[in-house]
């Protein structure tokens, strides 16, 4: 069975792929940008129960059929596939997982720092 860690990890390393550009770029990307990557990334293993969200400027809130110990997992190698692509966060950055299965809060947070 694929696990949602094993995807963000396939996930992680093709997106590092950017490719020379003449182009000039309009502005440097920022942690929101780079939050939209990861959701982009986490939305596109097709295992999160409802669309990944970038929230309040801070949150990438990832809502998933899996246990603790399985969002904590991803939380590592989410922050790992960051740092190998070059995607920078401000501290205040977090990940939080959901279950469909609790109303009352995130079951995992972790934090890019």
């Amino acid at each position: 069975m694929k696990t949602i860690v094993a995807a963000i990890t396939v996930l992680a390393s093709v997106t590092a792929c950017s490719g020379a550009s003449e182009e000039p770029k309009a502005r440097a990307l920022d942690s929101t940008d780079y939050a939209y990557k990861v959701c982009s990334a986490v939305d596109s293993t097709g295992m999160s129960t409802k669309p990944c969200n970038v929230n309040s400027g801070r949150y990438i809130d990832i809502t998933a059929n899996i246990g603790a110990g399985e969002a904590e997992r991803s939380c590592s190698e989410i922050r790992r596939a960051a740092i190998r692509n070059g995607w920078t966060f401000e501290s205040f950055w977090e990940v939080r997982f959901f279950t469909p299965y609790a109303s009352n809060g995130p079951i995992v947070t972790c934090s890019f720092s």
